[in-house]
């Protein structure tokens, strides 16, 4: 069902020889790019009769260079995203695998990654070819969700991250902070990025009242100090929602200012919904 889509490639990046993807250079491939003036030693097959017969001088067709994408998938393998109901992991895990798929069938590579704690682990690299996608596609079979997301630096201390050679696509509830961070240290690294946010209807519109334990998704046992006992009455949930509208705008705004896509979800979305609509409305696939 995706063999007639492809990622949203907004502008020309450097990448590797070899693709089909427009770069900034100049090269040998058969799409026509413009015309410059001939100078010695260009090749005598490009030059144009036709605008020497109209100018009396010599130009010479110039060609856009193809390259092959590397493109970089970041899922946050927090516990976080292993709750609600439905859970938000495998609407992550299926949106990863779904757009590899479509990264490697436009002759371009893909990697994938599990952020959790500060650390960003490998779960499969540099897959290119369908035969080494479905070996991909296996191994986020394994990914598991636990531990906390704190993912400022934890992009960073990898050497593989690239510069200007394909899109970073981060899968997230974005609830915690330091989303910040990485996208910025992904923006100066040259990348296209795009956020996928991920969220339960629960954290919508919760509905909940009266007395309640609030056990928060990623703390170590119930003595965290993170989980609490509350009173649920009509203020509260209303300033729960007027701090989630704000968080929303926050990250709207954060992501208009600098040219990052933005796809938000809930997690009892069908996934053919989200590739065959809500995907093209948020500018990941086309």
């Amino acid at each position: 069902m995706l063999e007639g889509r492809d990622l949203q490639i907004k502008r020309s990046m450097q990448g590797f020889f070899g693709g089909n993807r427009p770069s900034p250079f100049f090269g040998s491939s058969t799409e026509f790019a413009e015309y410059r003036e001939y100078v010695q030693g260009d090749d005598l097959r490009r030059l144009d009769t036709n605008l020497l017969a109209r100018f009396d001088k010599l130009y010479t067709k110039q060609y856009v260079d193809e390259r092959r994408l590397h493109h970089r998938i970041y899922i946050d393998a927090s516990r976080s995203m292993d709750w609600g109901s439905p859970s938000k992991a495998p609407l992550a895990l299926k949106l990863c695998a779904a757009l590899g798929y479509v990264a490697v069938r436009s002759c371009d590579r893909v990697s994938f990654f599990a952020l959790r704690e500060q650390s960003c682990q490998d779960i499969a690299l540099s897959i290119s070819g369908k035969d080494a996608f479905y070996r991909g596609v296996n191994a986020l079979n394994d990914v598991k969700f636990y531990g906390d997301f704190r993912p400022a630096g934890a992009i960073a201390s990898r050497e593989d991250v690239g510069s200007n050679d394909g899109l970073a696509i981060l899968i997230s509830d974005f609830l915690n902070d330091g989303w910040q961070e990485v996208a910025e240290y992904l923006y100066s690294k040259k990348k296209q990025v795009q956020f996928i946010r991920i969220l339960s209807k629960d954290e919508i519109d919760p509905d909940l009242s009266g007395k309640v334990f609030l056990f928060d998704s990623e703390a170590e046992d119930e003595e965290d100090e993170r989980n609490m006992k509350r009173r649920i009455n009509r203020p509260m949930i209303k300033a729960y929602k007027e701090a989630f509208a704000f968080h929303e705008e926050q990250i709207k705004s954060f992501c208009a200012e600098r040219e990052i896509g933005l796809l938000t979800l809930c997690s009892d979305e069908e996934i053919e919904k989200i590739l065959f609509l809500k995907a093209t409305e948020g500018e990941v696939l086309k």
